[in-house]
């Protein structure tokens, strides 16, 4: 995570090291700095995120009470229009933790049909040509 410190905020770095995710509150921060549209976008998946899954009912992510679900990724669950449509928070591929009445978010770590991790299967997303 060291090398990240020139371009992440302070607090999402102390957030991955201590809970292995970030916070809603850390991630309204970062969007600020992304273009208008999916400032909006990630801006209102991250309020509708917070709502549904602390105790508004119909959360569309596996989220653990004080630990991290573990639930895989499948290649095929990482869909450009999904990742462009929720802000990167495409729920095929996100998973939450609630602590302390706070929701903190990632990337899930394995996918299930071959070696890798879910962020790894966005990488190459991210990177090709029309994203």
């Amino acid at each position: 995570l060291d090398y990240l410190s020139a371009a992440v905020p302070r607090e999402v770095l102390e957030e991955l090291r201590r809970f292995g995710g970030v916070s809603t509150d850390a991630l309204r921060r970062v969007v600020k700095g992304l273009s208008r549209l999916y400032e909006a976008v990630a801006l209102s998946e991250l309020d509708s995120l917070e709502k549904k899954c602390l105790g508004g009912g119909g959360c569309p992510i596996p989220v653990g009470r004080g630990g991290w679900p573990g639930l895989p990724c499948r290649s095929s669950d990482v869909v450009v229009r999904n990742l462009k449509a929720h802000g990167g928070l495409e729920r095929n591929v996100v998973e939450g933790m609630a602590v302390e009445g706070r929701l903190f978010l990632r990337y899930r770590c394995r996918v299930e049909d071959r070696p890798g991790s879910c962020w790894g299967l966005l990488l190459s997303v991210l990177s090709s040509p029309g994203f």
